[in-house]
């Protein structure tokens, strides 16, 4: 290929070099975690985990606390801000984490710190995104992923100019930025939908400056307007239960059909890819219907979406309820959707009602003896459309954040391997501040 040279690692560019790990940085590990509570009273020093890093945002979420003692102890190391950290055991999936720490901090034995110690040659957040490109697991005869130190320090690092290495760390910082920030506005929206859900399931489709008007009265299920009523799930809806997946069972025709997976808080998950066979007449009962609710018997127990699509090819297992509005002139099934996920979620209203002395479970029995809060159609309809905006302000922040992280995870493939070179007035930029800075 043009313009790129075949090295022990692949092609890289021309301009590029190739250096060892362990001439580029100074690779130190932790000590052994602290033993007994009494090493976390009154602590107020920051100890990471492997657990405290995050695989998905390669960021440090969370931290023990130890004191004095601790240090003293078990001889604790204090790493400064900064530092790269990362296992180097345990199974494969944590070998690949990889976080900053965000302050001074002491680490677990378990975890590798990564400084360069030879700043003209690499830069320190540009070894960050090294490490998270590079593949440093491995399996030993035990297959217990381990890595040693010496494994670790003879890793091979494509090494752009220096002023490159800083301009790609800035082009990944700032989506990484941007996924932070889209995060942030995620679960802002959540705090505001639960804020949101215990004022309209107790004051109804009012302004909140006007609920002090709303006439509450006290039930089984809680604070609700006085009009309202409350009636037994059983008593609105027809529950059927789905079929069981069996390889004895080969009759009928083979039709996709839902699994509790498929089955969100609030959404349906795609794509559906089980198959089983129905004959004429299952089909004919355990076909979906727009506005069925479904509501999953087992697994994390009362979650419950809507099915809002008119095929009527789509079929569900027995772990799911399909709960069919018996009128729909009274009854508008988003609404009690969201009302199933307030009441288990928040409420915790349910909680008892499942049976635990196997695997948990809802019962069909049980389930319609819900209790539930039925306001005028009208009223339903609004705090349905209510909440349904929220939710898909929500969906449009998560699929807005999963897209950065597929350009994330491409703009660091490609820019580590100068697939993709970062722009010339990027390069300027730090040509100049460096040429500034070295007076």
């Amino acid at each position: 290929m043009k313009g790129f040279k075949e090295t022990e690692i692949g092609l890289i560019p021309e301009d590029w070099e190739i250096h060892s790990l362990g001439k580029l940085s100074e690779i130190k590990t932790g000590q052994s975690a602290p033993q007994g509570k009494f090493y976390f009273q009154n602590g107020k020093y920051p100890f990471i985990r492997v657990s405290h890093l995050d695989s998905h945002t390669f960021a440090i979420k969370g931290c023990d606390l130890v004191n004095e003692k601790a240090i003293k102890d078990f001889k604790l190391r204090l790493f400064p801000k900064g530092t790269i950290v990362f296992p180097k055991s345990g199974a494969s999936i944590f070998l690949e984490k990889r976080a900053m720490l965000p302050f001074d901090a002491y680490i677990v034995s378990h975890l590798c710190a990564i400084n360069v110690k030879k700043a003209e040659l690499i830069n320190q957040r540009f070894l960050f995104y090294t490490l998270i490109n590079s593949k440093l697991a491995r399996r030993k005869r035990t297959n217990y992923p381990t890595l040693n130190l010496s494994e670790i320090k003879a890793l091979k690092i494509p090494l752009p100019p220096i002023e490159e290495q800083k301009a790609i760390a800035k082009v990944l910082d700032s989506v990484r930025e941007t996924i932070e920030k889209t995060e942030n506005v995620i679960k802002a929206l959540k705090e505001f939908k639960k804020s949101l859900m215990e004022h309209l399931f107790t004051y109804g489709a009012v302004p909140y400056d006007e609920r002090d008007r709303v006439e509450l009265r006290q039930t089984e299920i809680g604070l609700i307007p006085k009009h309202w009523e409350v009636k037994k799930f059983g008593s609105l809806y027809e529950i059927q239960q789905g079929k069981a997946l069996s390889r004895k069972n080969t009759e009928g025709t083979l039709c996709p059909f839902l699994r509790t997976s498929n089955i969100g808080w609030g959404k349906i998950i795609f794509p559906i890819e089980s198959k089983m066979p129905f004959t004429e007449k299952e089909m004919e009962k355990l076909k979906l219907k727009h506005g069925d609710l479904l509501i999953c018997e087992g697994g994390e127990v009362g979650r419950t979406a809507i099915w809002k699509y008119d095929s009527q090819q789509i079929f569900f297992q027995n772990h799911i309820f399909r709960a069919r509005a018996i009128s729909k002139t009274d009854i508008y099934s988003q609404f009690h959707m969201y009302w199933i996920q307030y009441a288990i979620l928040l409420k915790r209203l349910y909680v008892g009602y499942e049976n635990k002395t196997t695997i948990p479970n809802l019962s069909r029995r049980r389930l319609s003896s819900f209790l539930i809060p039925v306001p005028p159609i009208e009223e339903q309809k609004e705090i349905a459309e209510i909440l349904d905006k929220v939710d898909s302000r929500i969906e449009a922040e998560e699929r807005k954040k999963e897209a950065l992280e597929e350009l994330f995870k491409t703009l660091l493939n490609k820019l580590m391997t100068g697939k993709i070179r970062v722009a010339e007035e990027f390069l300027n930029e730090f040509k100049e501040t460096a040429e500034t800075e070295n007076g």
